[in-house]
């Protein structure tokens, strides 16, 4: 079992912290009102007294998440307990965000926008796709974000068709798309935004798929407004 972090519910208010002993410090400090359990490769030796200790018959488990092995292991070590497969209760409660959750996503958010801004005037045919990513990157790490929220894509030209490239050595062209797939991390929230521009004039071409795509884009916009 590879353990970084979990948590479990007992009777009353009671939260469970289960982690290895490279988190017990964060752990500590993220959720002091709850008891901090020691866990890693050993999660199936411990199962029992930790299972015991809160008097649990059930014990609800996200399906999508627990490996098939580490459930038998869990299952066999406490085989008077019932393991329950459950999904979308995290998530549920996930999906309405608070006032200061919404700060954070809007700050991750404006920490990306601006490094995009800073960037446009420095981008020239001739560069490689890896410069101008790590420019970014670059740019969204000292911009405000604690880290990127996943790896910058920035490809160039017929590579700008794949929806999860990375950057390589083909170099920005003159006259053909440019396409960004990239996110800041402020405070443990994430944006993700994708851009697509133009170096130098489009084509009549592209700019009639532009408009196909951004007139598209507003009636969607639009009906949610309604």
């Amino acid at each position: 079992l590879h353990l970084a972090l979990g948590a479990l519910a007992g009777p009353g208010d009671e939260v469970l912290v289960l982690a290895d002993t490279r988190y017990t410090i964060q752990a500590r400090r993220e959720a002091p009102d709850a008891r901090l359990v020691p866990a890693y490769h050993d999660l199936p030796e411990r199962w029992p007294a930790l299972l015991a200790s809160l008097g649990a018959r059930r014990v609800a488990v996200e399906a999508g998440f627990l490996a098939h092995a580490t459930w038998e292991r869990l299952a066999a070590a406490a085989p008077g307990v019932e393991l329950v497969p459950v999904e979308g209760w995290v998530e549920a409660d996930r999906a309405v965000k608070e006032p200061a959750e919404l700060e954070r996503i809007a700050a991750a958010c404006a920490v990306a926008d601006r490094a995009l801004a800073t960037l446009l005037p420095d981008i020239k045919p001739g560069l490689s796709e890896v410069d101008v990513a790590l420019r970014l990157e670059w740019l969204i790490r000292t911009g405000g974000a604690q880290a990127l929220a996943f790896d910058v894509a920035c490809l160039a030209g017929p590579q700008a068709a794949l929806p999860h490239g990375a950057p390589g050595d083909r170099p920005v062209l003159d006259g053909a798309v440019l396409l960004f797939d990239f996110g800041a991390n402020v405070a443990g929230y994430r944006s993700d935004m994708t851009r697509t521009l133009f170096v130098g004039e489009p084509r009549e071409r592209d700019l009639a798929i532009y408009e196909v795509v951004a007139a598209a884009q507003a009636a969607v916009i639009a009906e949610l407004e309604r």
